[in-house]
């Protein structure tokens, strides 16, 4: 089951406005059981499978939610909640560093 502490905001933003957005994510989260990456894209269909883990949309596309799902245990980590601006700044920076990286 994922959690997040109480006292965070989803990138910056004011809890209020990021709250039931998350919580709806959580509450489809909680209901399902994830035994591999088909499941997770059933469940939630703009699920991408990016380098650290799965990203997921949230809120209409407002939120983006980094976690590791560990398919075998069905637990899901949450890693990073970030608004859209700073997901995709955050992808980009990945990209060009795993591009970067000597092979």
């Amino acid at each position: 089951m994922p959690s997040w502490p109480r006292s965070r905001s989803a990138g910056g933003q004011s809890r209020s406005a990021a709250d039931p957005p998350l919580w709806n994510w959580h509450r489809v989260v909680v209901r399902s059981q994830f035994d591999r990456f088909t499941a997770v894209r059933t469940a939630f269909g703009c699920a991408q499978d990016v380098a650290p883990g799965t990203g997921f949309d949230a809120g209409g596309n407002q939120y983006g939610i980094v976690a590791s799902v560990g398919y075998r245990d069905a637990k899901v980590f949450v890693r990073r909640v970030l608004t859209h601006r700073k997901c995709d700044a955050w992808s980009k920076r990945l990209r060009s560093e795993e591009q970067s990286a000597p092979q």
